[in-house]
Parts: structure tokens; C-alpha cells; sequence
């Protein structure tokens, strides 16, 4: 990096400062003191050093003061290479400051921060160039923002994390797909013919089998397998979410940073499973839409923060657009906007809470009224399952696709026949004898 001398300057006037040194300018030339050692004085310049009988004065009464032993140091920031008195320490560079101001501080470092760039508002932005605009848009990489750069480079190499999260919530659901779509064409598992018994059967989750029978394990299962409902209309969510999911998981990871979404996502994950197996008594819930939610709320509150970038707000206003479209259409196309529709909603308002829980700055003392209305969404949606469980009927209508997991279940060994019919005999209150 190529620094002008003036900068090196004020660099080492500034370390001389914070190592608490005095400092007294005469003409162009600092010269710094130290309390504890006044027979030694760090004469600073730039170009040339002070000849003018105010510095002559100055040394002489300092000399005067050690007793005839005063040493000056002379610190010359210059591009010369040919002064005469070697006694004179030439500086052209930072590297050069280091390496000759060592003898007297060992532990020298000096650097220059990068220039912090300005911040500018969208309406700033839209008055520049509209062509280059809507390249930088659609490929951040060109842009000359560092942040949308730093984005680019982390979405063409995603983290680690990124992409297991990638594979679990976008292809787990694809080979669940394959594996239903194998029993009932090869191993001719009729019983899966039925999208409500396949959904039970693979971990949708729901209140009779998750909380009624202490299922747990489908709160963490949900969003791991396609909904199967109708066989198009399964076979498009688990396409078109798959794909936009995939890309935003890829932008939330780059944008909010690894750690931050993976645990804002996890808590919320959670939170709606919860919700969920108490608020779907009849019917189940699985499928990607909800880790798109999740995505796009968090994403959504990043534009809605003033701490963002201008820059990166408009490119997350641009990537934002398709997946809420995706998550307004999916629940129509499938004839669940009953069910589904809230369960999104509470997903993409948690995940936009806890984010700004994440982030909030705690330490303030004067607290912002939206502290309180994502505290209230969060506790919300902890406290409202336990009121949903008190409006539940003790004892279950019978539902065939229920008995058909269990009996698949137990067909492939995922249960013991004593347990599967344990199971029937508490959600219904009658005995089925099962076969395989």
C-alpha cells in the first residue's frame, strides 16, 4: 500500500502521543519529551527540520536542565537518500519506521486502517449509473462496496455450515422423496399411496402423535421431508423451494454471519416445531417452507435495521422479492393456507425477533418500544402451545392415515408390536391387532 508521507507522519506523532509523551510543535518540527526521561528528546519532521532560534532556545534550556547530557533523537520523514549527517534517522516509509525506531520501542507496529468508506443513502445509489446500478445488483462481485463484495466471495465459496444446512433442509427432503417414491413402486407399500399416511410416517409432525404419544423427535423431523399432499403440487414445493432455498441459506450465512444465523435459525426451528405439533390437531405440517421462512424473515429485518448497509439493503430488497412470493403462493397452490399460512408467519416473525434480539444493543438505557414487541413474539409463541393444550379433546377421532403409519412403523421395525398397538389403544381407545 502506498502511504504519502504525511500520513507516516501523523503516525508517528500519534504513537509517540498515546505512548503519553509531551509534544511541543515549533515551526514544522514536534519534538517529543518523555516525563520519566528528560535528557532524551524525538525530533519529528517533515522534509526538513526547524532552524529558527525559538528550537535553538528550546535545546539549550533542555540541556541545560540534564545537565549537559541531553540526546536528541532526529526522526526525518523524507524520500532523501542522500543526507549528509548520518545521525539523522530517514523514514520513507511505515516498513522503515518499524524497522529504525525499533532500537528505541522494540514492540513498534505501525499501520495504517483501512479508510472506513463513507456511507451514502439509497437515494444516493439510484442517482448513480443505472446500467452499472443493476449489474452490482445482479452480481455484487463487480461492485466496488466491500461489503457486497465480501457477500460475493462467501456465496461463491459458502461456509462449512452453510452448506451442510444447505443439504439437510434442501436434499434431505429429495431423498425422502426417492426412498416413498421406491417403497410404493417397488416394494409396492400401498399404504404410502396416501400423502397424509406418508407425511405421519416419515416425521411430519402434528398433536396426536408428537405430543399425545410423546413423538418428540418429529418437532426436530419436520422440515426434513417433503409434504407430500398432492403428488404435483409436493413435487413443486419440493423444487421450487429446494432452489430458492438453497440460495438464500447460501445469502443469510454470508450477510448475518455464520454463528449468528445458525443459532437465530436453530432457536426459531425449534420454537415453530413446538408451536406446531399443538397447533395441527388434525392434518400434519412438513416441508421446506418453513426454513424459508425462517431465511426470509431474518433477511427481511436486515433491511428494516438501520445498521445496514445501503448498499447491501438494495441487494437484499432485490433477492427478496421471489421468496416471499414463493411463501404467499405455495400454501394457496396446495389448498393449505389455513394450516400452513400461520405456522409461516410465526416462523418469519420469531426468526425476525430473535435477530433483533441478537442484535440489539442491551446496554442502552433508553429501551426501543420493538424490544418489547419481539420479546412479546418470542414468549408469544413459547406460552401460546400450552393454552392450545387445553383446548384438545382427550380422546381422538379415529384417523386411518395415523393407523397406517404406525402400522408401517411397525412393519419396518421403527417400532416394537407391543408399542404400535400401545399407541392405537391410547389415541383411540381401541385394539388393533397388528400383522406384517
Amino acid at each position: 500500500m502506498n502511504i504519502d508521507l504525511k500520513t507516516i507522519e501523523n503516525e508517528i506523532n500519534l504513537f509517540f502521543e498515546n505512548k503519553k509523551f509531551d509534544k511541543k510543535t515549533i515551526g514544522n518540527t514536534n519534538c517529543f519529551v518523555h516525563y520519566k526521561n528528560k535528557s532524551k528528546i524525538f525530533r519529528v519532521a517533515l522534509d526538513d527540520f526547524d532552524i529558527s532560534e525559538e528550537m535553538n532556545q528550546f535545546l539549550k534550556e533542555y540541556n541545560e536542565y540534564s545537565g549537559g547530557k541531553l540526546e536528541v533523537i532526529n526522526i526525518l520523514i523524507s524520500y532523501k537518500k542522500d543526507v549528509s549527517d548520518s545521525a539523522i534517522i530517514v523514514i520513507g516509509s511505515l516498513e522503515e519506521a518499524n524497522t529504525k525506531l525499533k532500537q528505541f520501542f522494540p514492540k513498534i507496529n505501525l499501520k495504517v486502517k483501512e479508510a472506513v468508506e463513507e456511507e451514502i443513502s439509497e437515494a444516493e445509489i439510484m442517482e448513480q449509473d443505472p446500467q452499472r446500478l443493476i449489474a452490482e445488483m445482479k452480481n455484487p462481485a463487480l461492485s466496488k462496496n466491500k461489503d457486497l463484495q465480501k457477500i460475493a466471495k462467501n456465496m461463491q465459496n459458502p461456509h462449512i455450515v452453510a452448506r451442510i444446512c444447505g443439504f439437510i433442509f434442501v436434499f434431505c427432503p429429495l431423498i425422502i422423496a426417492f426412498i416413498s417414491l421406491y417403497l410404493v413402486s417397488y416394494r409396492h407399500e400401498s399404504l404410502l399411496q396416501d400423502s397424509s399416511t406418508a407425511n405421519f410416517f416419515f416425521g411430519a409432525v402434528d398433536f396426536k402423535l408428537t405430543i399425545y404419544l410423546q413423538q418428540y423427535w418429529r418437532i426436530l423431523t419436520y422440515a426434513l421431508i417433503p409434504d407430500f399432499g398432492d403428488r404435483l403440487n409436493g413435487f413443486l414445493e419440493l423444487i421450487v423451494c429446494g432452489i430458492v432455498l438453497f440460495g438464500v441459506l447460501k445469502y443469510c450465512f454470508s450477510l448475518i454471519g455464520v454463528v449468528k444465523f445458525a443459532v437465530v435459525s436453530l432457536s426459531t426451528y425449534l420454537i415453530v416445531g413446538f408451536f406446531a405439533a399443538f397447533f395441527i390437531q388434525n392434518g400434519s405440517l412438513s416441508g421446506q417452507t418453513i426454513p424459508l421462512a425462517i431465511a426470509t424473515g431474518s433477511l427481511c429485518l436486515t433491511i428494516w435495521t438501520n445498521s445496514t448497509n445501503a448498499f447491501v439493503k438494495m441487494f437484499t430488497k432485490n433477492r427478496i422479492f421471489i421468496p416471499i412470493v414463493v411463501l404467499i403462493l405455495i400454501p394457496i397452490i396446495e389448498n393449505s393456507v389455513a394450516t400452513k399460512t400461520p405456522i409461516i408467519l410465526l416462523a418469519f416473525c420469531v426468526s425476525a425477533a430473535l435477530l433483533y434480539l441478537v442484535n440489539y444493543d442491551w446496554k442502552a438505557k433508553q429501551k426501543d418500544i420493538s424490544l418489547y414487541l419481539a420479546l412479546l413474539i418470542v414468549a408469544g409463541s413459547i406460552i401460546t402451545p400450552f393454552v392450545l393444550a387445553f383446548c384438545y379433546t382427550p380422546v381422538p377421532a379415529k384417523d386411518q392415515s395415523i393407523l397406517n403409519a404406525i402400522a408401517l412403523m411397525y412393519k419396518y421395525s421403527l417400532a416394537s408390536k407391543l408399542k404400535a398397538e400401545s399407541w392405537i389403544y391410547d389415541l383411540f381407545k381401541v385394539h388393533y391387532d397388528l400383522r406384517k
